[in-house]
């Protein structure tokens, strides 16, 4: 490793990676043909794999047309209700 990639990997923030907190498969996949054959690759991986996928940001009703549609069986985001604390 290079002195400029371990400078780059030594203030790269612990946790989730940059792209990744901004990434986003749910946002705009009713208008998106590219994004609804990525997801119906993972639907067909869940499936074959016994998972569960879960679509999270869902925030309109085509949005969740559009997952419901390519077989996501979950969803979760304010368009269903606000989080609430878990009872106990």
């Amino acid at each position: 490793m290079n002195r400029r990639t371990r400078q780059a990997v030594a203030r790269r923030p612990s946790g989730c990676p940059r792209w990744l907190r901004t990434f986003t498969l749910v946002r705009g996949i009713d208008a998106d043909e590219l994004r609804q054959t990525f997801v119906a690759g993972l639907v067909y991986f869940a499936l074959r794999s016994s998972c569960h996928l879960i679509a999270e940001g869902v925030e309109s009703e085509d949005e969740a047309t559009a997952v419901r549609r390519l077989g996501v069986e979950f969803a979760q985001a304010y368009l269903f209700g606000r989080p609430e604390p878990i009872a106990g």
